[in-house]
């Protein structure tokens, strides 16, 4: 995804679970950074009504592209994730992703792990600090979030499915 002015360290969906309080405390700590968050569909969304003006919410996307075009990094401080579908976009655009030390979520970005404990406030600020001051640390983790989803893309699905179509076919087949 080409990036159009990139500049917002973003958190998608601000319910309890994926980390909502901390991007009010992390726009406090860092007034020269901008923050975004992307309102989920689920669960109650934690939203700051006094929120420092380098933060703004958006209401739930239905074309994720738009976000990830002005995305510079990834947060997920979420208390638990199976997975990690977010991260697997953005790192697909090349962002880097900042996540909580879930189990889930240090499988789903494995090289590329920057990572924090979800309640270590000053680690956050840490990282995205390095991020935003430093274009070799940044492009070194957009580098290696490139890397991540091109090691999770790596057999061809239609092949395997087409496959596992030939094979069901032929196990059921009337005779």
């Amino acid at each position: 995804i080409p990036k159009k002015n990139a500049e917002y360290v973003t958190l998608v969906n601000c319910n309890e679970n994926k980390g909502g309080p901390l991007l009010p405390q992390l726009a406090k700590a860092l007034p020269d950074v901008q923050f975004l968050g992307v309102k989920g569909g689920y669960h109650k969304q934690i939203i700051e009504s006094n929120s420092p003006p380098n933060l703004k919410y958006i209401e739930t996307q239905e074309d994720m592209r738009k976000v990830y075009e002005e995305c510079k990094i990834v947060i997920m401080p979420s208390k638990s994730e199976t997975w990690g579908r977010v991260a697997v976009e953005a790192m697909a655009s090349g962002t880097p992703v900042i996540v909580s030390r879930s189990p889930g979520l240090l499988e789903c970005v494995g090289k590329a792990e920057n990572s924090c404990d979800r309640n270590d406030v000053s680690c956050w600020v840490e990282k995205i600090q390095n991020l935003v001051k430093s274009p070799q640390a940044y492009a070194e983790a957009s580098q290696k979030a490139l890397d991540r989803v091109n090691e999770l893309d790596t057999e061809d699905e239609y092949a395997r499915l087409d496959t596992f179509l030939e094979d069901l076919k032929t196990r059921h087949a009337v005779v």
